[in-house]
């Protein structure tokens, strides 16, 4: 069983706003050990580099304080139409896919971001 880490947002800069929903640039990340198993060398150097990542300036989420938040992931028409989440733009899906297998309802606190 390997170590599982949490991608906890540290920082971000308001960049704009759609509707309701402001649209915030990721600034800066900490990245938390969630599994009990020993943290192996290689990875501190791996959670660097996912800090790394998430600090240049090129990944976004939108955050609303109601429930109806702008899906970054589709387009103007896909979000009238209601479509599902596009899973190409949607760039923490895999990482959320564990939450969702145990059963963990994190639809009011986990971000959806973009690249």
């Amino acid at each position: 069983e390997g170590v599982q880490y949490l991608v906890l947002l540290k920082s971000q800069t308001l960049v704009g706003k759609i509707f309701e929903s402001e649209i915030y640039r990721i600034t800066a990340v900490d990245v938390v050990q969630v599994s009990k198993n020993q943290l192996p060398d290689i990875d501190a150097d791996r959670i660097n580099e996912v800090k790394k990542i998430f600090s240049s300036g090129a990944f976004f989420f939108a955050y609303s304080k109601d429930s109806s938040c702008y899906d970054l992931s589709l387009n103007l028409q896909q979000q009238a139409r209601e479509f599902k989440s596009e899973d190409r733009f949607f760039w923490n899906r895999g990482m959320q896919s564990l939450f969702y297998q145990y059963g963990v309802d994190c639809d009011n606190w986990l971000l959806q971001v973009i690249c």
